[in-house]
């Protein structure tokens, strides 16, 4: 019987060989919480099956290949995405056409890609990457939420360590959105918006 679901997480592993890739018919792969897991085989992107990826907690995790884009069976993924220290950027992320499920960290000024299929999407702003933009006013109508307005079947939003003053007025597009969604925005210091739209 081929393998269809392995679960790694909480491991010691601090890495995986390369013909792990040959596990054609691998479907879920949970490495959550791999803290000594420090890169991905250089082949991943031939797991043509794989619809769940969990890399939650991985924190010496510094080699995620470009090649993780050609996962277009991709539902599920759960990565820190840090484009210092990543090959594949938050542009690539729309190549997964199937991808259903994202929560990862990223850069306030880089604009998603559009994702038609996304059903939920968590997304952390790396603020020691975005120290010197302005956080003024308005949020402008780019960075992390231009294409927000887009995503037509997002059902559950979370925006995690957002530091402009107010929302773009794409967000107020999504009309699926039944789920609360959480926002940290700092004004007057740090203060804590919790918002329902149905």
């Amino acid at each position: 019987m081929s393998l269809k679901g392995l679960d790694l997480s909480y491991t010691p592993i601090k890495s995986l060989p390369e013909n792990f890739c040959n596990l054609s018919s691998l479907q879920v792969l949970n490495l959550n919480s791999c803290i000594e897991l420090d890169a991905l085989p250089n082949k991943i992107g031939g797991l043509q099956n794989l619809k769940h990826l969990k890399l939650d907690a991985c924190f010496s995790l510094k080699k995620i290949p470009k090649n993780l884009s050609q996962l277009t069976s991709l539902n599920t993924l759960i990565f820190p995405l840090m484009e210092s220290t990543c090959a594949m950027s938050v542009e690539d992320l729309s190549k997964l056409s199937s991808l259903m499920e994202l929560t990862t960290v990223v850069k306030s000024e880089t604009a998603l890609g559009i994702m038609d299929e996304m059903r939920s999407l968590t997304l952390e702003c790396d603020n020691d990457a975005d120290a010197g933009a302005d956080r003024d006013g308005a949020a402008p109508e780019r960075g992390i939420l231009q294409n927000i307005g887009n995503m037509k079947k997002l059902q559950d939003f979370h925006l995690i360590n957002y530091q402009q003053a107010t929302l773009p007025n794409s967000i107020y597009k999504l009309q699926n959105i039944s789920v609360t969604f959480a926002l940290m925005l700092p004004i007057g210091g740090s203060s804590y918006l919790r918002g329902d739209q149905k």
